[in-house]
């Protein structure tokens, strides 16, 4: 699990005594599952019947292809939707994400 810091909307303005850097950050909380459980993976509705008889079913092949199709998508990294950990990360920066944030750096020329 990791957090994926992107700046938008970056901008310098000359302000007196220096610059003003501004700009609008966004965070994306990315993960990877490591393992799932994929043994309790079981498909229902797949049976076709004739007057009660079982004509044909068809559950492995629905459960094999979507134990690959998850095996797939495990190995990906995606975006986690995770309000509580967002909402934390806004209170340590003391700033809500997606807002404009404003600083002043000092340009001093020595000589």
């Amino acid at each position: 699990m990791g957090i994926s810091l992107s700046l938008g909307d970056l901008s310098f303005t000359e302000a007196e005594g220096g610059m003003l850097l501004s700009f609008a950050p966004t965070f994306d909380i990315v993960g990877q599952i490591v393992s799932w459980n994929l043994d309790q993976l079981e498909a229902s509705k797949c049976v076709e019947r004739i007057a009660g008889l079982k004509l044909i079913s068809y559950c492995g092949y629905l459960e094999r292809k979507a134990r690959k199709k998850i095996e797939e998508n495990m190995k990906k990294i995606q975006n986690v939707k995770l309000p509580a950990v967002m909402a934390k990360l806004e209170e340590k920066l003391k700033m809500k994400i997606g807002k404009t944030v404003s600083v002043f750096m000092p340009v001093e020329f020595t000589g």
